[in-house]
């Protein structure tokens, strides 16, 4: 039988896979590939190897280069800002997200999108910048995290007033305008999490919201090769620490919740593991003890090979956490908030545990130190949850029908 064909569009590269937002566009593109024939619009990576990569796998590959980036973030008076609040440009994101003319001329000019039985475009800013005005029926925008919410939350968590806050709740609500009058026009949207939906449906018709959750990939993340639970007393937190809301969970622990685990488990040591970490954080973890910030890794799970419990005290955001998808499947029971669980069939005392206040997120970390028991259980059920619901061949699956709904 022959394979639909699949249009897919990226506003990145696909290679290499730096951030939990290529995770996602990879492996689901790469296990679309059992039932669609695909081509791909990308950036084109910098690395040869990477390109060849590309070739290899998808049957048409056309590289945007990246000197056609074109920035639009320039410099706008308070008149234009508000100006821009009521009428958004179709090109001016709510973060900073180039506009690439190569990108716009391959679809309007050059690519018969029109013959595909479907287009799959990863990010709410390529769909708003390059699709929003055609008249396709078939266009499915897998936005992900809802960027609206994700704004409003670190907006939240910042101290009212103050030059840094009043930018945040700008783009905030700069954001809520131009998904109402750009995202809202694609057929389909695709979040990463229930509440991410519910959120979209603030400004977006609820019946063209689904839902599709990250995966995991189980055989590369496994208890076999992290070796968990076998060095005493080492707590771990992994992910990119340049992002605002990794930064803020690892100040809030080492500020609130490190000092606390040390009284109670001396013999308690936290690794904080990911690329461009902070010099705050870098300045604070070296005045705690027993606390090792790595940076940049080659290899994840042997740097926390060992780990007894995963901690993870995230107080905003947006989507779900692959991190903790990893842990799980490496047998790390997840001691997390209840914004670091969302979106993921975490259940209290099942897999790990969710706490929101630092003298609770201590309680449950000690006890998973010192009650082997209780841990062996926890790792266990910890794997299978994720090698029976998180694989991200069933997700590509529930991506591919959704593909195909008329």
């Amino acid at each position: 039988m022959n394979k639909p064909t699949l249009l897919v569009i990226i506003g990145d590269s696909l290679l290499p896979i730096t951030n939990g937002g290529r995770l996602r566009i990879y492996n689901l593109t790469i296990n679309l590939l059992k039932n669609w024939n695909i081509d791909i619009i990308c950036l084109k990576p910098e690395e040869e190897e990477y390109q060849n990569q590309i070739k290899t796998i998808f049957r048409n590959v056309y590289f945007v280069e990246r000197f056609s980036l074109n920035t639009n973030r320039q410099k706008e008076s308070y008149l234009k800002k508000i100006k821009h609040l009521v009428l958004p440009p179709k090109n001016l994101y709510a973060l900073p997200v180039n506009y690439l003319a190569q990108f716009n001329y391959l679809i309007q000019h050059q690519i018969p999108i029109q013959s595909y039985k479907a287009i799959l475009v990863f990010g709410a800013s390529t769909f708003g910048f390059y699709l929003s005005n055609l008249q396709q029926n078939n266009i499915v925008c897998d936005a992900a995290d809802a960027m609206s919410l994700y704004l409003k939350s670190i907006a939240s968590a910042k101290m009212i007033g103050g030059r840094e806050w009043l930018s945040l709740y700008y783009a905030y609500l700069y954001n809520l305008r131009w998904e109402k009058k750009y995202l809202a026009k694609c057929r389909k949207i695709i979040a990463i999490s229930e509440r991410d939906k519910k959120w979209l449906s603030k400004t977006i018709a609820k019946s063209n919201i689904y839902v599709v959750e990250n995966g995991v990939n189980t055989d590369y993340f496994t208890p076999q090769v992290a070796q968990s639970g076998i060095a005493k007393g080492l707590i771990i937190f992994t992910g990119v620490m340049g992002y605002e809301p990794n930064h803020d969970a690892m100040i809030y622990c080492l500020k609130k919740i490190w000092p606390l685990i040390k009284k109670r488990a001396p013999e308690a040591k936290l690794k904080i593991v990911g690329r461009y970490p902070k010099p705050e954080l870098i300045n604070l973890a070296q005045k705690q003890k027993d606390v090792e910030v790595t940076g940049e890794v080659e290899d994840i799970r042997k740097a926390v090979k060992g780990a007894q419990v995963f901690l993870c005290p995230m107080r905003i955001g947006a989507g779900m956490k692959n991190k903790i998808l990893e842990a799980l499947a490496m047998g790390i029971p997840v001691v997390t908030t209840s914004e670091g669980a969302t979106g993921i069939e975490f259940e209290h005392g099942k897999v790990g545990y969710i706490a929101d206040t630092p003298e609770s997120l201590t309680h449950y970390t000690v006890n998973l130190l010192t009650e082997r028991n209780k841990w062996e259980k926890l790792s266990k059920a910890a794997r299978r949850l994720v090698t029976e619901k998180y694989s991200w061949q069933a997700k590509a699956e529930k991506l591919s029908t959704i593909l195909l709904i008329d």
